[in-house]
């Protein structure tokens, strides 16, 4: 019995902490009849100062005022007369920006637009890459944009499509994407500009701007309904290996010549 006090005593000390704790971040949500707070729309722009665990933003408004923004995830429903499920709600959110060429990778989704013949060879050199996330506004495919030039009909004529697809591969200035299972090549500029147009909150650093739209009930706490956050510096970028200082070289030993007729 002393026992099952104790454990039902620790249980409670520890709910209450848990408690305390997401009442003072500011994340619990209001409970019971007598305690209703209103719920109050938020709509500011400011400057991230970190990204907390659990999907949390910490950003600024001007130079005091500090909230918490926190990116509710979607949620699972099953639809209707169906065995599958869809993602309905949470936090959208856009993260904007310029990165540099070396921070593409194989696997990540990316976009351009080029003129490519009926044998499905192009001769551009793209100078436009965009980093994106898909979506059901931003899909995967090849589409096109219309001919090249006036009298496209032509033998030889190049049609404008946009290329949307899943980055295989990019060396020696070509670049090779996946649409659907067919690989497609393109030719890329050394001066290629590389833009972000993602849903990644990880990639958001100190000083990045931010954009929240959402509600809170407690001042300081957001639950966001739309975050768009736009980069403050370029992705990427070769780091500078730091030139260790060479150590002096140790004097070599000279043989110690012994004078003739001296026995060992």
């Amino acid at each position: 019995m002393a026992t099952l006090a104790k454990t039902a005593i620790a249980t409670v000390v520890c709910l209450l902490i848990f408690s305390t704790t997401a009442t003072a971040v500011g994340f619990a949500r209001p409970r019971g009849k007598d305690k209703k707070p209103k719920r109050q729309r938020f709509m500011h722009t400011g400057t991230i100062v970190a990204l907390l665990p659990n999907s949390v933003i910490k950003f600024t408004l001007g130079t005091k005022d500090t909230w918490l923004v926190k990116l509710v995830a979607p949620k699972r429903i099953r639809k209707k007369n169906t065995r599958q499920y869809e993602l309905k709600g949470g936090t959208e959110v856009e993260v904007t920006g310029r990165a540099q060429p070396d921070f593409l990778r194989s696997g990540m989704y990316v976009r351009y637009s080029a003129g490519f013949n009926a044998k499905g060879k192009s001769s551009d050199k793209i100078d436009l890459v965009t980093i994106f996330t898909p979506d059901e506004n931003r899909k995967v495919g090849i589409f096109r944009e219309g001919f090249a030039e006036e009298e496209g009909k032509k033998a030889g004529a190049t049609t404008q499509f946009l290329v949307c697809g899943q980055l295989a591969s990019f060396k020696n200035g070509k670049m090779t994407v996946v649409v659907n299972g067919k690989k497609v090549q393109v030719a890329v500029a050394k001066d290629v500009k590389i833009m972000v147009d993602v849903s990644d909150p990880s990639l958001v650093k100190k000083g990045d701007k931010i954009e929240v739209r959402g509600y809170y009930f407690k001042k300081g706490a957001v639950f966001g309904e739309s975050v768009k956050i736009e980069l403050s510096e370029p992705l990427g970028g070769a780091k500078k290996k730091s030139k260790k200082p060479k150590k002096p070289s140790k004097p070599k030993r000279s043989a110690s010549k012994k004078p003739k007729g001296q026995k060992e």
